[in-house]
């Protein structure tokens, strides 16, 4: 059964609906809960994506109710203030966009605070120099950087480089895992 219509201009430009199904959102959800094991590296999501767009739909807000992570909630992207929320709340998991990591990577005290344990990109691919800049940055502070790809028809998560693994900058790096083992509490 559809539960939603997620609108996507695709490679055509041309508004659509892909119909997504309460299995595609909990499969994708359990999926990306799998790929990023480890209970400690989901417990802080910072939350800065639209929720009415896919990505930051499946992979912050759904992400982070699958994986009863606690979720900072924040309504526009101002990089002294994620710098800040970084700084005073330790989030775990930041999902984004690379025009919010270049503006990260162009924020002066950013390189001076702690950082978090994933930043995961993705929405449109981050230019490969800037990944190795932002894997420099993150140098020693036991934090990595991974890129995926999706699709909204996908529900939309269908491969990620690992976080903490093998990882080619410019990739899209390995498939997600298959259907999910856990049975559907509706």
């Amino acid at each position: 059964m559809v539960a939603l219509l997620q609108y996507t201009g695709g490679t055509t430009g041309v508004s659509k609906g892909a119909m997504l199904t309460h299995y595609n959102l909990y499969a994708n959800s359990q999926q990306t809960d799998h790929f990023f094991v480890g209970e400690e590296r989901k417990q802080l999501t910072l939350g800065v994506l639209p929720f009415f767009h896919v990505y930051g739909m499946s992979s912050c807000m759904n992400l982070a109710i699958a994986a009863g992570a606690t979720l900072i909630l924040v309504p526009r992207f101002i990089p002294e203030e994620i710098a800040r929320i970084i700084r005073e709340y330790r989030p775990t998991y930041f999902p984004g966009v690379p025009t919010m990591f270049i503006a990260l990577l162009n924020y002066p005290e950013f390189k001076e605070y702690d950082h978090v344990m994933i930043y995961n990109s993705g929405g449109a691919p981050m230019p490969v120099d800037l990944i190795y800049r932002f894997q420099d940055l993150l140098q020693g502070t036991g934090s990595e950087f991974a890129e995926g790809y999706g699709l909204s028809e996908a529900s939309p998560v269908t491969h990620c480089n690992p976080a903490f693994g093998p990882n080619k900058p410019g990739s899209i790096g390995v498939p997600f895992p298959g259907k999910p083992s856990r049975p559907i509490l509706c």
